[in-house]
Formats: C-alpha cells, structure tokens, sequence
C-alpha cells in the first residue's frame, strides 16, 4: 500500500488509467475498498468507488454518480486528487466499454487517476 501510495501522489509519475485484473476472488474488491479506507484516514486524495452494477453503462452514468459523490467534478489542476474505482467492469458489455473508454476515460482533465477492477487484462 505504501508504494502505490508513493506513486499516487507523484504527480509525474501518475497514470491517468489503472487496470487491476484477475479471476473472480482475487481480491481486486478488498484492494479498492481497502485503497478507500486508508485515503479517507491519510486524506491525501479524494476517492470513489463505482459498482457498474450502479449505472447505466453510459458515460452519462458515471458523470452523473461522480457529480452525485465528489466535492467538485470535474477535476481542476490544483484540486486534490480524485480517485475513481471502477469495480466490476466485467460486467458492461463490449458497446458499453467502448463508450466509457471514448466518451469518459478520453476526456478526463485534472488530478484524476481511474482504476478498472476487471477480470481480463486490457
């Protein structure tokens, strides 16, 4: 936790998108959950998670849960970061995928970093 922390908070070195992958119980739930806990106690960044199960599948959706959850949305560069966990990414079918990468993932500005907990590999 201590090293993705480190990363986390190197602007520089900050990717914009985070895939965590594995078979079904791996774990990939408990890490962002437990990701959730220590950003929430260290406040060093803003973070929310997203079930796909919560929306619609459209870019629309997580706009709207994030606007619903976030202090402010969208990001500005001299925001805190916001951490955006997408759980369950399996689960959005090929259309839906391609819509949140196109419509979503394309446009994000700011200090954002979105993790897609998925079961395949990118």
């Amino acid at each position: 936790m201590q090293r993705i922390r480190a990363l986390l908070t190197d602007p520089l070195a900050l990717p914009r998108i985070l895939c965590l992958h594995g078979a079904p119980g791996i774990g990939k739930t408990a890490f962002a959950r437990t990701l959730r806990h220590r950003v929430r106690v260290e406040r060093w960044a803003e973070i929310v998670l997203i079930d796909t199960h919560e929306f619609d599948g459209t870019p629309e959706g997580v706009l709207a849960l994030l606007a619903e959850r976030t202090v402010q949305w969208p990001r500005t560069h001299g925001d805190l970061l916001l951490i955006v966990v997408l759980d369950g990414y399996e689960g959005l079918d090929r259309a839906a995928r391609r819509r949140i990468r196109e419509r979503f993932l394309a446009y994000l500005t700011g200090p954002v970093l979105v993790i897609i907990c998925d079961r395949q590999a990118p």
